[in-house]
């Protein structure tokens, strides 16, 4: 029989669905501003512009296999969660200065730490429901329809921002990040029941992560990659 899901259980489940909102809100914001920060402040050229944008958001997909494999494997999922937001919150304060060089650094960090916050905040979300597994379906709708509902409002606050001054929106997003990761600093160590995906041997997980690699992250790099062209309709 499977333990009941605890009074703690709920309390991470709440605080670590309550970190993903925030990174997605934060990171979204940034990708809603970026390409406009980009031509309107750094003078770059809209197809450079977009090609950056391109490729910065197409990396991210390899940069979350990445961080998840450090997660699950060599760091923990919490470590990483906390790390992640860290380095992201710096990469949203780094494009508040107006600079080619700030603008691959900031992305870049926010790249990475996206990578590492967001498959790890899934993951440690989605072991709080391990323990009552009736609720994993219904946890991962209500944390997707959540995502979808509070992002929306997220990014309107951030475009909003933006366009008053750029700095805003920016400033905006790193301290949303630092709340993310406060939020999963609060959160205890979750214990994986027994017959889960910690449970299987290292070539298994192995497999597993180069099989999401090949059918997942190619997937949405190339969706990505290609996304920029809705700015230039018209």
């Amino acid at each position: 029989m499977e333990p009941s899901l605890t009074k703690p259980g709920f309390k991470n489940t709440f605080l670590y669905a309550g970190s993903l909102l925030l990174e997605r809100v934060s990171y979204y914001g940034v990708r809603a501003i970026l390409i406009l920060y980009m031509i309107d402040v750094l003078i770059i050229e809209r197809p450079a512009a977009f090609d950056i944008y391109a490729w910065l958001t197409a990396i991210l997909f390899f940069t979350r296999v990445v961080g998840g494999v450090l997660g699950d494997l060599v760091v923990g999922n919490k470590w990483a969660i906390l790390l992640g937001g860290a380095v992201q919150a710096i990469g949203c304060f780094a494009l508040c200065i107006p600079s080619s060089v700030t603008l691959y650094v900031g992305a870049g960090l926010i790249v990475l730490g996206s990578g590492l916050h967001q498959p790890n905040a899934m993951a440690q979300y989605g072991k709080t429901l391990l323990w009552n597994r009736k609720y994993l379906d219904a946890g991962f709708t209500g944390i997707y329809t959540a995502i979808n509902i509070v992002v929306s409002i997220g990014v309107i606050v951030i475009v909003y921002l933006g366009d008053l001054n750029y700095v805003y929106g920016f400033a905006v997003a790193g301290i949303v990040m630092l709340l993310s990761a406060g939020l999963a600093f609060l959160a205890t160590g979750v214990e994986v029941p027994n017959g889960s995906f910690a449970s299987k041997s290292l070539s298994k997980r192995l497999l597993l992560v180069f099989l999401g690699v090949i059918f997942v992250c190619m997937f949405w790099a190339i969706y990505d990659f290609a996304s920029p062209g809705m700015y230039s309709i018209g």
